[in-house]
């Protein structure tokens, strides 16, 4: 899996604004990304998610909570890559010995 504090502005519009997502209206979810040029790194770092939600036009507090939570998984998922690449480079280092 590629690490979503990588993703570049066009892999946040394909991630939060595709048919499916619990926020609502994806379009000017994703016309608010492009504008902000709303990056991984920029959007998993904001430090507050609720104005962070607010900047996305995301305002209802269903979705918002929604998103937060959609948040949470990503920065989750960072956590689980770090750690397989720390594995990946344990074996490493034990093959090397």
């Amino acid at each position: 899996m590629e690490d979503p504090f990588n993703w570049d502005v066009d892999r946040m519009v394909q991630e939060l604004c595709s048919p499916g997502r619990t926020w609502i209206p994806s379009q000017q979810v994703e016309a608010c990304l492009r504008e902000q040029g709303a990056d991984g790194h920029t959007i998993l770092t904001y430090p507050d998610e609720s104005e962070l939600c607010e900047s996305l036009g995301i305002k209802t507090l269903k979705y918002k909570n929604a998103f937060k939570h959609y948040l949470k998984r990503l920065k989750q998922d960072i956590e689980v890559i770090e750690l397989s690449d720390d594995d990946d480079n344990d074996n490493q280092v034990l093959t090397q010995k």
